[in-house]
């Protein structure tokens, strides 16, 4: 019995670390070519003092296949 909690106690401190590591990168500029619902961090100083750019790749775009940019400036 006492193994298995011990088990279990590990696999509970192991997803919770697991989710700890979903940090954003942030890019200094915004990348040519993203696929479709991907979202980036960009410090490119368009956005006003303690806000950060969120670009994220939208579906419609004239040209099949190629994503829209939605841009908006979000709190750090």
């Amino acid at each position: 019995m006492k193994s298995l909690m011990t088990r279990l106690a590990a696999l509970i401190l192991f997803a919770a670390a697991s989710g700890a590591c979903n940090a954003q990168y942030i890019t200094k500029k915004e990348p040519l070519d993203m696929r479709n619902g991907a979202t980036v961090l960009v410090d490119d100083g368009t956005c006003p003092k303690g806000m950060i750019k969120l670009v994220t790749a939208t579906h419609g775009n004239a040209m099949s296949g190629a994503p829209l940019y939605d841009r908006k400036c979000i709190p750090r």
